[in-house]
């Protein structure tokens, strides 16, 4: 699951139909990191995906 953060990686969906860049997880981890915000990735096989950020509160 780790390798969907990975620049231009494509799930087999992207692969399939052609429509995945393989940048937008990258970005959002890239911004995550940055801003010092943490992800979580849940994903179960033939079911559904999750993905949460954690908001840093910079008070």
């Amino acid at each position: 699951m780790n390798r969907v953060f990975d620049l231009f990686f494509t799930g087999e969906n992207g692969r399939r139909f052609g429509e995945s860049t393989g940048m937008g997880l990258y970005l959002v981890r890239k911004m995550a990191d940055m801003l010092h915000h943490e992800y979580k990735l849940e994903s179960v096989v033939d079911g559904a995906t999750t993905f949460y950020i954690f908001f840093e509160n910079h008070d």
